[in-house]
């Protein structure tokens, strides 16, 4: 087998296994059909349209949607994907399926980088394609993101550490840049810890670090530390390039627009969604974790996609092997200690690691959903597994048994504990009847592929002869097939639902036109298609609605929603406001309710403005406050009128309209604010107050008022430029060197 071969072997596994996603069958469920997957087809209509998407007025009265990074709007690969397959379904699919493919094609290269067999790389890229840090996750695009591009930022890290060489850490800088623009934020974060402790790792305690032939660069390794670390910072450096639209825009925009903008409280960050101890059974199958679902037999609080830690039986051996196949490596310690550092942090605050982690670095403390922490834990198993494959295929070149041996013996122990704890789990569960069919089908593949693994590796003790050694690759090989089609076999529950339910009337509704004017400000309470009530149906048919699937969270416009008048006031085809007085009020709770109050004795809506931030200076110049009589105390704020207007253009980063009011006043358009919107009445700028606590909010004059309003965010385009030119330059640099890749000597 060759490595092309190998990586070809893991697209096919990924593919029948996944065969009714193929064919349209069925389709991502939660998250990935709520959320994700409308997205994608809006970044697809705005890149057919030569957009990237930065503001969408459809998503809760307005969303700096291009500035959440799990939705991909600036990564080239996302919106190129988008652009490629177009605004449908069956391109989020095939989109989905490409992801999760590059992450079992990034651990072949990795695995050929360390010198790993063909077989050993599609062994432990399959397992780790159908290991719960994919299987549980699918629904999180985002999650796969992060997860599918870590072994090729590490394959490139790990030559740039090793061989003193600088293109490879500008390409894992790159290539950790790219995650971070469509990968989930924390794992993303999470990932760049896990590749600073490699780098310690290696070196602090790689034997690698001394130069062999064919490295560049002389003396030992402590004389290459300067060399190393240049070629660290450098990976720094192009990686904060490539992520900067989408990070230093999530900071900024979503100030005051979000309350996802800022730290956590410690109790919610340790404590939200960590990994149950009993949760730890879930590695013996992969229905454990479906069998423990909160809603099911509840027999952990943990959420059905984060509480397992499964991993195909022959890569969780081989990756335990790798510490007995070489015991004096201190490297692989290392790597082991991190396996368990990862999986003790998952464990939130059963133990003391993550809240240190809180205390520690500031970084941790923006996420929440302790559990994910795990998927690192995998991944390290499975770079423990590539280099016990290594270590096998060297053993079986010099007819050493003892190896062999030595991996029998943990298949002996593994599979006894995985059949062990899946009887006590099935005992804890209390199965009735309808749960017999899956529950047999679990214990048929638990034994299946515990068992086969200790079968195949007690055989190949017997002999060591080429016929013996190739029939147990190949055997091998189709174990972990047949593990990965069981796997999703038994997982469906948590990966899809049937697309014939919902898709196909959505699709039916759908719009291509980003233009609204047409429509002009007409919004709805919410807008579902077929029935699914949180499905985000609106970015697929362009409707505005005040209330859908919003990650983006504020607890001022949730409260503002819930408000008969307040609410109301942001519905319909007439939702903008004049008010000859305003009230100059705090963004707070407090606040709020008088608002609420006041609106509610009135039956009307009243207009409070509130200075943001960024326009704080600009408002405290005399020439720019608004004159006395605009402001008064929100105890005699007057009812707002209903203003009639005239809509010129309404699209993603525009609005404009006619309006003539009674007198000078304040209108209030119904809008959602974020820092980065710009406003001019009569072509003279204005700033842009924060009306009733999330609108829009200007100062007009008696008569006609021209207003118009534009998205302009911070940095934009230039960080975009400097991004997608930073990852253009590597690529280009890349290009002599991707067909004549070859493993480090």
């Amino acid at each position: 087998m060759t490595y092309f071969r190998a990586g070809l072997l893991v697209i096919v596994a990924l593919l029948a296994a996944n065969f009714t996603l193929v064919i349209g069958r069925h389709t991502g469920r939660w998250d990935a059909s709520d959320f994700f997957c409308p997205y994608f087809m809006l970044v697809a209509e705005h890149a057919r349209h030569g957009e990237v998407l930065l503001w969408t007025p459809l998503v809760e009265g307005g969303c700096p949607a291009g500035f959440d990074p799990e939705i991909g709007a600036l990564s080239p690969m996302t919106v190129g994907i988008a652009a490629l397959l177009g605004p449908s379904e069956c391109g989020f699919r095939i989109y989905w399926l490409i992801i999760w493919g590059l992450g079992g094609l990034g651990v072949v290269c990795l695995a050929r980088h360390l010198r790993a067999p063909p077989w050993a790389a599609a062994v432990t890229a399959i397992g780790y394609m159908f290991s719960a840090a994919f299987v549980n996750q699918a629904e999180y695009t985002a999650y796969l993101v992060a997860m599918s591009l870590l072994p090729w930022t590490l394959w490139r890290l790990d030559v740039a550490l090793t061989q003193w060489r600088f293109l490879p850490a500008a390409q894992a800088g790159a290539l950790w840049g790219l995650a971070a623009l469509s990968g989930y934020p924390a794992l993303v974060i999470i990932g760049g810890c896990w590749l600073g402790g490699w780098a310690v790792g290696r070196l602090l305690v790689s034997p690698l670090l001394v130069p062999t032939e064919g490295w560049s660069g002389e003396g030992t390794g402590i004389a290459g530390f300067p060399k190393t670390l240049l070629a660290l910072a450098l990976c720094g450096v192009v990686a904060l390039v490539v992520l900067s639209p989408a990070y230093l825009g999530f900071f900024y925009e979503l100030r005051g627009y979000s309350d996802r903008g800022g730290e956590l409280p410690r109790d919610h960050a340790v404590a939200a969604n960590a990994l149950d101890p009993k949760a730890l059974a879930t590695f013996a199958n992969p229905y454990v974790a479906i069998l423990g679902d909160p809603k099911a037999k509840n027999l952990w609080p943990t959420d059905i996609a984060m509480s397992s830690i499964y991993l195909a039986p022959m890569v969780m051996v081989l990756g335990l092997g790798a510490l007995w196949l070489r015991p004096r490596d201190a490297f692989r310690w290392w790597l082991a200690g991190m396996a368990v550092l990862c999986l003790t942090a998952a464990m939130g605050d059963t133990l003391p690691l993550r809240g240190w982690l809180y205390d520690l670095l500031p970084p941790m403390r923006y996420f929440r959903h302790s559990a994910m922490f795990r998927c690192l834990y995998l991944f390290t198993v499975v770079v423990l597994a590539i280099m016990a494959g290594r270590d096998l295929n060297e053993a079986a070149a010099e007819a050493q048994l003892a190896s062999w041996k030595k991996l029998a013996t943990i298949s002996l122990l593994a599979a006894v504990g995985a059949l062990a704890a899946l009887a006590v789990v099935f005992k804890a569960a209390h199965l009735d009847k309808h749960d017999v069919p899956t529950a047999a089908l679990a214990a048929t593949h638990a034994a299946a592929v515990w068992i086969g693994t200790l079968v195949l590796a007690l055989l190949v003790c017997r002999s060591l002869r080429g016929p013996h050694v190739l029939a147990f690759q190949r055997s091998l090989l189709a174990l972990v097939i047949i593990d990965a089609v069981l796997t999703i076999a038994l997982s469906k529950p948590a990966m899809y639902t049937n697309r014939r339910e919902v898709w196909p009337a959505v699709e039916a509704a759908q719009v291509h036109s980003l233009d609204m004017t047409v429509d002009g400000l007409t919004r709805l309470p919410s807008w579902t298609v077929g029935t699914e009530t949180q499905m985000n149906a609106c970015l697929v048919g362009k409707v505005p609605v005040l209330r859908c699937f919003n990650v983006l969270r504020n607890q001022l416009y949730d409260a503002t929603v819930e408000d008969r008048v307040l609410g109301g006031a942001a519905l319909g085809s007439k939702r903008i406001w004049f008010s000859p007085q305003a009230s100059v009020e705090p963004l707070d709770r407090d606040a709020f309710r008088q608002l609420a109050a006041r609106a509610a004795a009135l039956g009307q809506p009243c207009i409070v403005v509130s200075a943001p931030e960024k326009v704080s200076e600009l408002l405290n110049r005399p020439k720019q406050r608004p004159s006395p009589p605009f402001l008064t105390s929100l105890s005699q704020l007057p009812a707002a009128t209903q203003m009639p207007v005239h809509v010129g253009r309404y699209d993603g980063r525009r609005l404009e309209f006619d309006a003539t009011c009674p007198s000078d006043g304040w209108l209030l358009v119904t809008d959602r604010w974020a820092p980065g919107w710009r406003a001019w009445v009569n072509d003279v700028p204005q700033p842009v107050w924060i009306g009733n606590m999330v609108f829009r909010a200007v100062p007009v004059v008696r008569g006609e008022n021209h207003v118009r309003f534009f998205y302009s965010p911070f940095g934009y385009p230039a960080l975009l430029i400097g991004s997608w030119l930073a990852l253009g330059l590597v690529s280009a640099a890349s290009l002599p060197m991707i067909f004549r890749c070859r493993p480090s000597q």
